[in-house]
């Protein structure tokens, strides 16, 4: 036991505790008893459906992350991918031990009657972008450290692995933004965002489907993390730290993990933060979007294309026409992100009208986006990356 009560009535302050997991909260709370471990408090659980947790055992400090069953979680997301996580990292140290040895292990795993709990030590430093004046040297020494390590380790290539991976997810996705997002930007007429028109999702997928084979990746690496968002990473003194692995074991494009870097410094980090959620307003087949936007990550973003293409090893590890394929995984990220938002935000008993606004924003910002990548694809050999992610200026108002 500790200050403030039982571990039990600890656990149940988290602020998203949902009556699925509360019967298992008991059953963890015996099982860090057992190991010596007691609960400080819940820690801010940002846009996840895990709950978090500060602890204090034999290993030190520490964070144990539990998350409950639900049938309703949005694939990765899901309790077995969950479990799949310290399954990754094992088979990193197997195939790639320099990669695996950035990542922060789990110490123990707690499996219950639809639940698990991972008890990792606490990572000291700052998230990937914490510190605003250090965001390109940050950003650039984790896509070279991660580039060396584990992105220029080559894996054979299938035909069709770009459309399962993004337009494939979206379709799983879809009955997730039904009767959330508006009709009209799914399967209608399509809308005008923010001034631009844009066809329905549904006809845009389509177009970026059979666009996709000639951008295929030559090869593919290892499952080197999967949800490289920005909070995902962590610098200390040992330098980068890697959490949160996503759960698979199947070889990735490592254009996969650097949109997931866009998408944060994007829209997802802003979120993250709680630091506001922007505005959309939809009238018919019309909306108007603005996003919540970091100091400095306007222009960070802006930055973005020139610093990978000028990291040491990056353009040769991600193969020919990577900023095309690249301009289509980050739009693509944005649109599935919008499924997200639905599924952890319903698990966290959010109102349903903060589900739609959130949902509606990564959508719609997403869906100009995709058209966008689509068109510029269709319409030349090389991307403009840099010119194609300037279309964020027009969902960006004052920094916050």
């Amino acid at each position: 036991m500790v200050d403030g009560g039982s571990e039990t009535e600890i656990l149940q302050r988290a602020p998203h505790a949902s009556a699925g997991v509360r019967p298992a909260l008991a059953d963890l709370s015996t099982a860090l008893e057992r190991l010596g471990i007691d609960i400080v408090g819940p820690l801010p659980p940002g846009l996840s459906r895990t709950l978090l947790y500060e602890t204090m055992g034999p290993d030190g400090r520490g964070v144990v992350k539990v998350l409950g069953a639900d049938p309703a979680a949005v694939d990765g997301h899901d309790l077995h991918s969950f479990r799949l996580k310290p399954r990754q990292v094992a088979f990193l140290r197997r195939m790639l031990p320099a990669v695996a040895e950035l990542h922060v292990p789990v110490l123990h795993e707690l499996d219950g009657d639809g639940w698990s709990a991972h008890i990792m030590p606490w990572a000291e430093g700052e998230h990937l972008l914490q510190n605003p004046s250090r965001s390109r040297q940050r950003l650039l020494e984790v896509v070279e450290t991660l580039c060396v390590r584990g992105w220029q380790e080559r894996r054979p290539s299938e035909p069709g692995n770009l459309a399962r991976t993004l337009v494939g997810r979206i379709w799983r996705r879809w009955s997730f933004l039904e009767g959330v997002v508006p009709a009209a930007a799914l399967a209608g007429r399509g809308m005008r965002v923010n001034s631009v028109a844009c066809r329905p999702l549904r006809e845009v997928l389509a177009e970026a489907a059979a666009l996709l084979p000639p951008l295929e990746p030559a090869h593919l690496a290892p499952p080197v993390h999967g949800d490289l968002n920005t909070r995902n990473v962590v610098m200390g003194a040992a330098g980068v730290r890697l959490i949160d692995p996503r759960g698979s074991l199947e070889d990735l494009d490592p254009c996969y993990d650097v949109g997931k870097l866009l998408l944060s410094v994007s829209m997802w980090d802003a979120f993250a933060d709680g630091s506001g959620s922007g505005r959309v307003v939809v009238d018919g087949e019309a909306a108007d979007v603005q996003v919540p936007t970091l100091p400095g990550r306007a222009r960070l973003l802006a930055d973005l294309p020139s610093l990978l293409a000028d990291s040491h090893g990056l353009p040769e590890a991600l193969g020919p026409r990577w900023p095309a394929r690249l301009a289509l995984v980050h739009a693509c990220h944005t649109v599935a992100e919008a499924a997200c938002r639905v599924s952890d935000a319903r698990a966290k008993c959010l109102p349903p009208a903060t589900i739609a606004h959130h949902a509606c924003a990564f959508l719609l910002v997403g869906l100009v986006l995709l058209e966008d990548a689509v068109a510029r694809v269709r319409g030349q050999n090389d991307v403009d990356l840099a010119d194609h992610l300037q279309l964020m200026s027009i969902f960006y108002g004052s920094e916050v």
